[in-house]
């Protein structure tokens, strides 16, 4: 057993950890591909899972990325909502798949019809 009893959250922390290194070195493209997995490793949980948003949005930010500025702030504002209709859904007995690459398949609809 791991310290923090999950070995997918010290994966998760790991990535984060990578992601910020290679920031602090000036290394964008790196930096994002660390968050990347820790996006999938920590997107099933709320506040890792803002935590990676924040931190692409930073890197974005450093990098003067205005379109990745952009899309992380609408994705920052989307994780409660994603989260919410998540455990809506499981409160209901209906079975989560993700949809569309957005993690809960509800919003994942919703955001293929807006």
């Amino acid at each position: 057993m791991s310290k923090t009893g999950s070995l997918r959250i010290e994966a998760f922390e790991a990535a984060m950890s990578q992601a910020r290194q290679h920031r602090a070195a000036g290394d964008a493209k790196s930096a994002f591909a660390a968050l990347e997995r820790a996006h999938v490793l920590g997107q099933l949980d709320f506040v890792p899972h803002l935590r990676v948003h924040w931190q692409m949005l930073r890197v974005g930010w450093s990098a003067g990325d205005r379109r990745e500025v952009a899309g992380q702030l609408m994705r920052i504002a989307l994780v409660p909502v994603g989260h919410l209709i998540g455990r809506l859904v499981q409160l209901v007995g209906e079975r989560s798949h993700p949809c569309d690459g957005v993690g809960h398949p509800l919003l994942g609809l919703l955001l293929l019809h807006l």
